[in-house]
């Protein structure tokens, strides 16, 4: 599901049976250069099957929620601020 690092173009991802196929990565370092855990925002509905099912089979260590289109929203910006910045 992850593209190669370095990529120009778009990635472009086969298969995705039981995955949304789409999502953002919000990678933030605060200016001491402490890197916080990764927030990845995926296709699909609050409480719907991806948040409900897969989130539990995912890495730990980073933070993961749904938007319809995987964008940063105000919904995605404030889960942002009180679960990774907050840590």
């Amino acid at each position: 599901m992850w593209a190669g690092r370095g990529r120009r173009d778009g990635a472009r991802i086969t298969n995705t049976s039981k995955h949304t196929g789409r999502m953002t990565a919000v990678l933030t370092i605060r200016a001491d250069g402490e890197k916080l855990p990764i927030l990845f925002v995926l296709r699909g509905k609050l409480g719907g099957r991806i948040e409900t099912n897969e989130f539990e089979e995912y890495p730990e260590g980073h933070f993961y929620t749904v938007q319809e289109n995987a964008w940063m929203d105000a919904v995605t910006r404030h889960f942002y601020v009180e679960k990774v910045v907050k840590i």
